[in-house]
């Protein structure tokens, strides 16, 4: 039972949400065994050869000690290009940020990472984190500029043409 404990330790969730199981455009939420809440946002990978500009999430909610409606925001990496970066021009890298609607004070603490959204999955990116930020500070943040790019098309589940963007948000240490 040696493989158990240590993936209770390292903050296995309970019940791991999967892409073969959610359609694009879908929020889920796990409480993990260490305290912390996984976001997990379904990704369409189609939209990574189309021009789009900016790929954001249904709004969701983090909980009790994070008020306020957030959404996970992916933007094409900067380039110099003829109308600006998109998706197809950057060849499906980007960075992800958490954008807070609402004004909210007190920091939070997440790590990112992507995936294809597999239970067991090898194509993953190795998370990277944390971020702390205070929203009363700015309503938008990500990942330091060395560690923010991602190439998307590394994990896209090709059945479900699907990726995941991960957030685990961590619990607030006691005051």
């Amino acid at each position: 039972h040696a493989p158990a404990a240590a993936a209770a330790a390292a903050g296995s969730p309970r019940k791991s949400p999967t892409a073969e199981a959610l359609p694009a455009q879908t929020i889920s939420k796990v409480m993990r065994l260490d305290g912390s809440l996984r976001i997990m946002y379904i990704v369409d990978a189609r939209k990574l050869k189309a021009n789009d500009k900016v790929i954001i999430s249904p709004p969701f909610e983090i909980g009790a000690e994070h008020p306020g409606t957030y959404r996970v925001i992916i933007n094409p990496s900067p380039i110099k290009a003829r109308g600006g970066p998109t998706f197809k021009n950057t060849g499906g890298l980007g960075n992800v940020q958490l954008k807070c609607e609402d004004r909210n004070e007190g920091t939070i603490s997440f790590r990112v990472f992507i995936t294809d959204g597999r239970q067991n999955s090898l194509r993953s990116e190795l998370s990277r984190g944390p971020v702390d930020h205070d929203f009363a500070n700015g309503s938008v943040c990500g990942l330091p500029v060395k560690s923010q790019e991602w190439d998307f098309n590394k994990v896209v589940d090709a059945p479900s043409k699907t990726f995941s963007v991960c957030l685990d948000i961590q619990k607030t240490a006691p005051s």
